[in-house]
């Protein structure tokens, strides 16, 4: 027989330890103890996307694509930001992808994307890629 308790309101991505003890209800005689039940609660916040990928690069911009992370945590995405280059985090163009435009040529460019939920923002990935020369 297999039986499940639900914890509600503990710290997310914290590892707890339990012992579980069997008693007979109608006396007070332990039928048993099993140490080393443990348990990692999963954070409510998403993971990073998936397949971070350079899609395309011209001399003035860079286009990128991901997929939704594989953990999506307990809050619903409700989309995804980009930054380059370490600076502020802006609203992607979709769900699945993004163009960086007005780049200047010939120049390395790092590249993070992270999705959103009412909750806060999920972690990110990133990547690199060089705009072409002229």
């Amino acid at each position: 027989m297999k039986n499940t308790i639900k914890l509600i309101g503990i710290i997310a991505i914290i590892l707890f330890g339990f012992a579980v003890i069997a008693c007979d209800y109608n006396s007070s005689e332990w039928d048993g103890y099993e140490p080393g039940v443990t348990a990692t609660t999963n954070s409510g916040l998403p993971g990073n996307p998936l397949s971070l990928t350079v899609e395309d690069v011209t001399t003035t911009a860079v286009t990128l694509s991901w997929a939704a992370p594989a953990h999506l945590g307990t809050s619903t995405i409700t989309g995804y930001q980009v930054s380059i280059n370490g600076g502020a985090w802006t609203a992607a163009s979709t769900d699945t992808g993004h163009t960086f435009t007005g780049l200047p040529n010939n120049t390395d460019h790092n590249f993070r994307v992270r999705p959103l939920t009412a909750d806060g923002p999920g972690r990110y990935s990133s990547t690199s890629a060089r705009t072409l020369a002229p």
